[in-house]
């Protein structure tokens, strides 16, 4: 029975490794992937800290909290401010090449959003390097990775989380992991939008897994869109790019007024402003451009990893050309409902990085917040999921989860397959797209509603026409889409029941933002007639 379970091999997963590992305790990581292939490499606008000449813990506390729109939950974002500048610290003594000024001092960047420069970076790939420092800890450390297993079912017994039920790609083999405590850090929820910024690995497995366990969810309704994406494409224009004073200009070259609204974050601002150019042009080849307006030489500086990505996919320059952009789903600021130390409502699950929602970023997220919150979460959840099994007597869990499992996919062979998995995860994207994305209103919702529940209608008559056991991806298909059905109706829930416009929720029906009514946060739980929602006012 291993002390720690860490499900998943981000930044949020190494971090709770890594810290679980300290006091020499198991510590075992299971990854659908290797651990370099997860979409925290694609993060790229650096760590917000309050370590600059000025800056102090407090501004940054004041900053998050106004893009968050009163649904932080303040105690935490306090303590992860202060932890900011250690933070810092820390990455720096493992390596982490952050930028530096020629006096040897942090180099850092000003973002939208921020009164001053509080954001650490290496270039645009600060993810990526942080990843390859990260795992080259655990490595070091003797952290254990099961790679290419994924998780289907978490192992609740006495009330209990007692490991998790997986299946290995190679060989299709299912197991019962047995652990004293589990960290979930799965990440988001792209695959379920089109456009995203998805990775293949972003299909909600923790959120949904926890939901069906019986874990609170809260804050699914707060889906982020990013405004820049490449269009047609899934790369997004950096941060660090936005923030140098980029704009937006037809295809004329015309520069386009940017929509204000403070109910919404500039990113929300932006993403509209885009929707709504592109459907006055009313014609299949509109586009609206971004011109950056950065010199050859701050994009040789800075920018050389996204100025590559353009040049082989557009064959573009960002110090010369204009980018045809449109917005895209990006990231979810709910997830599973988690306390300052990522302890869910289930003993001995825990929950960190983007699968996980603690109220630090609320109703939006401040740039450069994401990988301190992924940094910080995972090594919150880690201590405390080693001090959960030091501390709190676990017995080895029975064999009825790993039978029950069994014996449902077994019964996945013997179904005729009657409709594509492939096209339930298509009709899906589309209808949360269309009904639940950047503008929701309460009939686009409701028709999602009831389109979801087709959906996993048509779902449950699917069986697997491939039969063979090793690398059989339609089984894992068949279970990546069944957590974002069941996530999906839990975002469309929440949508339904936030009657205002607050940060990333933008309701066309109801444009305004109520403070009276609505500064507080939605929670979801699972129940047999489907997501039950209730409220909680916001910590104070």
């Amino acid at each position: 029975m291993e002390d720690l379970l860490v499900v998943g091999a981000g930044i949020a997963g190494l971090r709770a490794a890594i810290e679980g590992n300290k006091n020499g305790k198991n510590v075992v990581v299971l990854t659908k992937a290797h651990p370099l292939s997860s979409f925290s490499i694609n993060i790229q606008d650096g760590v917000n800290a309050s370590i600059g000449n000025g800056d102090s813990w407090e501004s940054h506390v004041e900053d998050t909290l106004r893009t968050g729109q009163l649904l932080n939950n303040p105690n935490i974002v306090s303590s992860i401010c202060r932890e900011a500048p250690q933070v810092i610290e820390d990455l720096d003594k493992i390596g982490l090449p952050l930028h530096r000024d020629s006096a040897g001092s942090f180099e850092l960047k000003k973002l939208i959003g921020s009164n001053t420069a509080r954001t650490a970076t290496v270039d645009d790939i600060t993810g990526h390097a942080l990843m390859q420092v990260l795992y080259e800890q655990a490595l070091k450390g003797g952290v254990k990775f099961l790679e290419e297993w994924y998780a289907v079912s978490l192992i609740i017994e006495e009330e209990q989380c007692k490991g998790v039920i997986g299946i290995e790609l190679a060989t299709g083999d299912i197991q019962m992991f047995a652990a004293k405590s589990v960290v979930l850090a799965t990440g988001g929820i792209r695959r379920m939008y089109e456009p995203s910024t998805a990775s293949l690995l972003c299909t909600s497995d923790g959120i949904a897994m926890a939901y069906r366990a019986g874990a609170d969810l809260s804050d699914m309704e707060m889906v982020q869109y990013h405004p820049c994406v490449i269009k047609n494409g899934r790369i997004a224009i950096s941060e660090l790019i936005l923030a140098q004073g980029a704009e937006l200009v037809d295809s004329d070259g015309t520069p386009i007024p940017i929509i204000t609204s403070e109910n919404e974050p500039w990113e929300n601002n932006l993403s509209r402003t885009i929707v709504q150019q592109l459907a006055s042009q009313n014609n299949g080849e509109s586009h609206v451009m971004l011109k950056t307006g950065l010199s050859a030489e701050q994009v040789a500086s800075s920018f050389f990893m996204t100025n590559a990505r353009l040049g082989m996919l557009l064959k573009a320059d960002l110090s010369k050309d204009s980018i045809p952009v449109a917005p895209a789903m990006h990231r979810i600021l709910g997830g599973i409902a988690i306390g300052d130390s990522g302890a869910t409502s289930i003993p001995g699950l825990y929950a960190a990085g983007e699968c996980s929602n603690s109220g630090f970023h609320g109703a939006g997220s401040l740039d450069g917040n994401v990988l301190l919150a992924s940094i910080v979460s995972g090594g919150r959840a880690g201590r405390a999921a080693v001090e959960y099994a030091t501390s709190s007597p676990v017995s080895h869990p029975s064999n009825a989860t790993l039978e029950d499992q069994k014996q449902s996919l077994g019964s996945l062979h013997e179904i005729e397959p009657k409709n594509s998995i492939a096209k339930i995860r298509s009709q899906l994207s589309k209808i949360m797209s269309e009904k639940a994305g950047l503008i929701r209103n309460e009939s686009g919702l409701t028709e999602a509603t009831q389109s979801i529940q087709e959906l996993k209608t048509q779902f449950n008559s699917t069986g697997i026409s491939n039969k063979s056991l090793g690398y059989n991806f339609e089984i894992l298909h068949r279970h990546e889409v069944g957590f974002l059905l069941d996530t999906a109706e839990t975002i469309v829930a929440s949508s339904l029941a936030r009657r205002e416009s607050r940060g990333v929720h933008y309701r066309s029906d109801y444009e305004t933002r109520n403070d009276q009514e609505w500064s507080r946060n939605i929670f979801i739980q699972n129940s047999e007639s489907g997501p039950e929602v209730t409220y909680k006012n916001t910590a104070s």
